[in-house]
Formats: structure tokens, sequence, C-alpha cells
């Protein structure tokens, strides 16, 4: 016998109380000699030999109704037969009845056709027949989120075969003993007389081992069996990651897609892989695959365009475990950024130029960063056409710019351009607050002159770089010992801003004196960046300082949102952690492979979303009016590793949860369940109701009983 709620066996103790009654209360008789009432003594013998029977059948009834009370609210229930269940299986109790299903990525295994998925489901559907209309059922999956298909109060037969044909795999990680503890809840919460736990599942070792549930939080449940569900297969292939590599050798836009396969299992022959980009298939390879061992084979394709590309590899011969048998990642083609370089101040001299170091940092390209492609013009070749095909310009020592020039800087930049702004000899304050404020950060002071460059003593009397946001991407580079390359230029030169209060405005650099040195402004979906020294050699000596390259490259590869172009992996189960680096961030947008869409606040912190679905997710960073600030984030989310294992849990381990769960031990077959669970919490209730009627009889007085039986004698 098994005990739904054990801890109610304690209202047995409340058995002790009619017996102390009993005790109490009992008479004992005083004797006294008188021979005149010997009649009267015989008679009262007669009548206490009745008492005496009638207290004894009232204590025997007292301690039932309190022993029949906390019995039955203990939910009592013995395991039974089917065959044996007096009046068949038509008269049997109402039964609660949960159904686990695991969807896990071991159940894609695919042989001849069908998978241990499309057996859990048959087997599922043929318990399902077998239920009668007083039943009541619930559907839980088990993976790495546990998933219930039916409300809390359970559903009908029909109601479940519906829900049954509508769900989707997930073919993530195992949860079984996670799913177990829920139908111990929903047990619970039905009460039904009867209890029936099923658990559809190949019973593979890592479908066990979810590591969030222990042995001790299913006891209570009961009995389940385990139908196993597994197609015969003595091995599969999987594809443990894919490389991708541009091949630069071969020409423009060609790579290199490499898939690296491992074998689990007794296979020794050989497999197809299909190459997918964005779901069009493009090549179609046969690989040989050594027992129990690694192989890989190698594509090349060329992509067209500037967008991401999807890549999936997949292996089509069975067997097959689907989930893992097909890998996704995504290409991003390395698209050089365009860089518009307007110079305020050419000299015929290269050295002399206003542009010479920046040309110079341009051509020393960082192989982990993208190329950048400059384009040089002067200011009058600030045009529309000229904007057109641009990500950043760069305006180096400008002295004016017309309106039309600056409406168009105004519209590219709001567009998602990135602007560049330095200073030079040309800079004039009044002309620059009166025709190009729309693009400052912050209206100009003056131009502060520390010293001459030529002076003995320029060294002591200019000015370093003394405090950086090191948390900003341009500036994400020089922490540490890292920035003492860019702290040690010398600043002869600079203009002082007037304070900005303004939220898109922040400043990433500071001189010694406390004055901006680096200022960024978000405008519109663009960024405006502005150095308030010069970018060439004459009011600093910056750009002969090792920290002035990857300065360059970091400034425009951010002012063109080309920094987000990592891809993430995760997965499924686990956590997506979205950082909201970009400014103004209000909002992540995160679009998953199935096509659902959600949406989260940041406030000031990462967003963690749980990855229920294989394959490429993407995330939009959003402003409070829901437009695109920095390019979208993404990640590549693919089952665990574990779940390739072939290893099936052994009877030890598997009777160790059964046991946990309490009850019997119900062997585990691919038909209908030996035993279930039979409540007799119900017959219990009708013993108390029935002592408590005949306690009651019983303690009717006898003038009573004659009164009541008067009408009859007549």
């Amino acid at each position: 016998m098994t005990f739904g709620a054990p801890w109610m066996l304690a209202g047995l103790l409340a058995m002790a109380l009619p017996v102390i009654v009993h005790l109490i209360n009992r008479r004992h008789a005083v004797r006294r000699p008188f021979p005149a009432m010997r009649l009267l003594l015989e008679s009262r013998e007669r009548i206490a030999r009745g008492l005496r029977v009638k207290q004894a059948l009232l204590l025997l009834l007292r301690i039932l109704l309190f022993a029949a009370l906390p019995l039955a609210m203990a939910q009592p229930f013995v395991d039974c037969d089917r065959a044996g269940t007096a009046g068949g299986d038509d008269e049997r109790l109402p039964s609660s009845v949960v159904l686990i299903l695991d969807d896990s990525a071991s159940m894609s295994l695919t042989h001849a056709g069908r998978s241990s998925w499309d057996e859990a489901l048959a087997a599922a559907r043929r318990q399902l027949r077998q239920l009668r209309p007083w039943d009541r059922v619930q559907i839980v999956s088990a993976g790495d989120t546990i998933i219930a298909h039916l409300p809390a109060e359970g559903g009908s037969r029909a109601e479940a075969e519906s829900a049954l044909a509508r769900i989707a795999p997930r073919f993530g990680g195992g949860g079984i003993p996670s799913a177990l503890a829920e139908a111990l809840e929903t047990h619970r919460a039905l009460m039904l007389p009867a209890r029936r736990t099923l658990v559809f599942t190949d019973d593979r070792e890592a479908t066990w081992e979810d590591g969030r549930t222990r042995p001790d939080a299913i006891e209570g449940l009961g009995p389940f069996t385990v139908i196993e569900s597994a197609v015969d297969a003595s091995g599969h292939v999987v594809i443990d990651s894919i490389e991708l590599e541009e091949a630069t050798e071969i020409g423009i836009g060609a790579w290199t897609i490499t898939a690296r396969l491992r074998t689990h299992g007794d296979v020794n022959d050989e497999v197809r892989i299909r190459l997918f980009l964005d779901d069009e298939r493009v090549a179609e390879q046969r690989v040989p695959v050594p027992a129990s061992g690694q192989s890989s084979t190698r594509f090349v394709v060329t992509t067209t365009g500037q967008d991401p590309v999807h890549v999936r590899a997949e292996i089509i011969s069975e067997p097959r475990m689907t989930a893992l048998a097909e890998r996704h990642a995504i290409l991003l083609p390395q698209r050089g950024v365009r860089v518009l370089l307007v110079n305020g101040d050419p000299r015929t001299r290269a050295w002399n130029d206003e542009l010479f170091y920046v040309n110079a940092a341009m051509d020393a390209m960082d192989p982990d960063l993208r190329p950048l492609h400059a384009r040089e013009t002067l200011p009058a070749g600030i045009t529309e056409d000229a904007l057109a095909d641009q990500d950043v310009v760069l305006l180096a020592n400008v002295e004016r710019l017309d309106g039309e020039q600056v409406q168009l800087l105004r519209t590219f930049v709001e567009n998602g351009g990135g602007l560049w702004i330095t200073a030079g000899d040309h800079l004039d304050v009044d002309r620059w607050n009166l025709h190009l404020e729309p693009l400052l950060p912050a209206r100009l002071r003056t131009v502060r002159t520390l010293t001459d460059r030529h002076d003995p003593d320029a060294r002591i009397r200019a000015t370093r770089i003394a405090a950086l946001d090191a948390s900003h991407p341009v500036l994400a580079p020089f922490s540490g010992r890292a920035a003492e390359s860019l702290r040690s230029a010398t600043i002869f030169r600079y203009v002082l801003l007037e304070p900005s209060t303004g939220d898109s405005v922040r400043t990433l650099a500071e001189f010694g004196d406390g004055a901006p040195a680096l200022v960024s402004r978000r405008l519109g979906r663009g960024r405006v960046l502005m150095w308030t020294s010069t970018i060439d050699f004459d009011w600093t000596d910056l750009p002969i300082r090792t920290a002035f390259v990857p300065l360059v490259h970091r400034a425009v590869i951010w002012l063109s949102g080309a920094a987000g172009g990592v891809v993430e992996e995760a997965e499924v189960g686990a956590g997506w952690n979205i950082r909201p680096d970009g400014e103004g961030v209000a909002l992540v947008e995160i679009h998953d492979p199935i096509g659902d869409r959600y949406r989260e606040p940041t406030r000031g912190e990462a967003v963690r979303h749980e990855v229920r679905h294989r394959g490429p997710h993407r995330a939009s960073l959003l402003d409070e009016r829901g437009e695109s600030l920095v390019p979208d984030r993404r990640m590549v989310a693919h089952p665990p590793a574990s779940e390739a294992r072939l290893r099936t849990l052994t009877e030890e381990e598997r009777r160790a949860w059964q046991e946990a769960a309490g009850g019997a031990i119900v062997e585990s077959g691919t038909g209908a369940p030996e035993g279930s669970g039979r409540g007799i919490w119900s017959v219990l209730l009708f013993l108390a109701v029935l002592a408590l009627y005949a306690e009651s009889l019983v303690s009717l007085r006898r003038r009573l009983w004659r009164r009541l039986a008067q009408p009859l004698r007549r």
C-alpha cells in the first residue's frame, strides 16, 4: 500500500482519544450486602452485562471512526493487476493519467523511415484508446523545459488525442526526472482514486541526467511505467561542427565550409551529406566514416551580396539522429567599410597632408577587423551621389560647409551612417557653431593652445589623455597596460567644448585638465564622433604612437556599425545573454528559428533569453521608438552533444528512480502497463461514515428504542 499524503497518518494518534474517554468514564460499583435487595441486584447485573457489551461496541466504533478519517485523508492506494481488477477495466475507479513524452534530441534517431519519436507517439495513442470516459489525462513533454499540454485540471481522452497531434518536438536536452516531479503535482491536484504514470522514451542515459531534479523530489508519486520507444539502430553519425573560412585565393566571395563528423556505435560505411545556403541545396557529397571515429568533408561555395547567409549541413543517410545529423552556422560576408575622407588641408608634400597618417593607418589592415576602403575628396565633393555608397565620412580640418551639405550629412547620419569630425588650423569656432551645430556633439567654446610643438619645454607644458571609458567599443582594447600608448600621446592644442546635458552625448576620453578629448553622439540611427585635436601631426603626436592604428580602425568600424559581426553559439535549453552595448538601447527583440518573436526591456542590464529551438537566432537592439540602433546580434543553437550517446539506462539505475517514487517496481515494456494504482481512500471514507452512523444508533437510549418500536407492534 502506498500513500499519496503520508503526513496525514499522524491523525491516527486520535485513536487513543476514545480509549482515554472510556477509561475516565468507567463506573465501579460499590458492594453493600442487603438481603432484601437481592432480586434488584440480580436485575442490575443483567443490565450491567448489557451495558458492558454496548460500551465495548461504542469504543470499537469510535476507534474505527478516528482511524478511518486520517487513513482516507492520507490518500492510500494499492497496486493491482489489470487482469485482476474486479469487474474488469470497464468498472475500475477513475484515474489520473499522466503521459510523459521524451522529446530530447536522441528521440530523433531514425531508421527505416521511422524515428523513436514516431514510436513514442504511436504507443501514446494506444494508451489513450484504453482510457475510460471518467479518466482525466495530462500530457507532459520531458525536455530541457517541462511543458504541460493540457489545463491543470486535465483533459478528456478526446482532448488528449487532439493535444497529442499538435505536439512539435524540440529535440533538445533531456528532462525525465523533472517531468516525473510534474506528474506528481498533477496527481495531487486531480485527487482521483487511481494513478497511472506512463513514460515514453528511448531510455538513453542522457535523458535521465537533467541536473534539475533529485530522486527525493518524486517521493510519493507511486509506480510508473517506462514504455521504451526506441528504433533498432546500432549506430549513427553526427555533425560535430561547421568551420567557415574565406577563400581569398579562389576569388571574391569564395568560402570553404568544413563539416566535421563523428561516428557513434557500429557504423563503418559512407554517409551522404548535403549543404544548404539559405535553405537552398547547393552541394552533396558522399563521405566515408570509420567505426567510432572522426571524419570531415569540405565544400567550396561563392556568395554574392552582403547579407548574412544561413548555412546548414545535413546527413541524409539512415540511421541518423536528425537533431544532431544537421548543423547550422551563419556566414557573415566580410564586406569592407567604405570611408569617405574629406581633406580640409591638402598639401603637396605627402607627410604634411592632413590625411597622410589616416591613410597609412587604413592601409595597415588588422586581419581581426573588417577591411577599410577609403576614398578621398575635398569639401566640395560632399554630394548626394558621393554619400550614397559610403558607410563613414571623416571631416578632417574642414573650414566650412554650406547649408545643403550640412543637411546631406545630417540625413546621412540619421539613416545609419557614421560621421567623424576632427579639428585643425582651419577651424573657426563661430563659423562651426553657426553652420555645423546640427552635427556637432556640443557647441565649441574656443581653441586652447598649451604650447608650440617646437618649444623645448613642449612635453612639459602639453597635456595628455588622463581618463578613458574602456567600456565603449572604440576604446575597449585600451585597458590596463594597453592604454599606456594612448595615454602617452602629447597634446599641444585642442578645442574646448561647451557642456552638454543631452542623453545622446557621451564623453569617451578626457585630457589631464578634464577637457573632453573624444566625444560621441547618437543622431537618429547613426553616430557622430569628435576628436578635439588634429588627426595629423600639427596639434598632437598621437599619429606616431602605436595606439593610433587600432584607434582609427575601432573608431571607423564602430561608426559604420560593423562591430557586431560575431556569431555566438549556445545549447538548446541554455541561456543566451545579450548585452545592450549600444547607446540608447531600450529593447531587445529576439527572433527564433520557428518565427516567434520576443521583446524584452534592457533596464541597463543584459537580457537573458532561454533557448528553446535549434538553429539560427537573431537579436535586434532597439531604442524606445523601436528603431534599430546597431547591427543585429546573431546566435546559433545546437542540441547538447551528450544526446548523441547510445548508452541506455541500466535496470539498477532505473530501479533507483522507481524506488524513490515509492511503491512496487513496474517493469518497462512496449505495451500496456501490467499494473496500476487503485485508490482505496473512498472506501475508508465510507467506513468512517458507516461507523459514525452505527455509533449514533448504539448511543440511543432503550426508552427511545421502545418508543420507536411501538408503531411497529401495532
